[in-house]
């Protein structure tokens, strides 16, 4: 936020601020995509599902950054909070159902980058 603050920002720096929102952005997508696969709602391309369970508590974090990448009303976010409540019903972590409710009211923490002004 030190660079919307400074006038004018530099170019640098705000291409570093819309290359480092691309990456979070990537990031996100590319956790949400997965975790289906993780708790066996798609097969992947070897074969079958994959049975295993017992990595669905490590997905926990990575499914909540992901959902605070964007904001509420994001189909990103919708994307993650029907994940956690997948976690929380099938799999039975309760957590994922707290952290599910919470993200209605979370602000998403790369909004601010959006508001850039455009540079030529």
């Amino acid at each position: 936020r030190q660079v919307m603050a400074s006038s004018p920002p530099s170019t640098a720096a705000l291409a570093k601020c819309r290359a480092l929102r691309r990456t979070m952005d990537q990031m996100a997508t590319d956790i949400c995509a997965s975790v289906p696969y993780l708790l066996g709602l798609k097969t992947s391309a070897a074969g079958g599902a994959l049975p295993d369970l017992s990595g669905a508590y490590m997905v926990l974090m990575p499914l909540w950054v992901a959902a605070c990448v964007e904001g509420p009303g994001h189909p990103l976010r919708h994307s993650a909070m029907f994940l956690l409540e997948v976690l929380a019903r099938r799999v039975g972590i309760r957590h994922a159902s707290l952290q599910r409710h919470f993200l209605v009211s979370v602000e998403g923490m790369a909004e601010w980058l959006d508001n850039f002004p455009e540079t030529r």
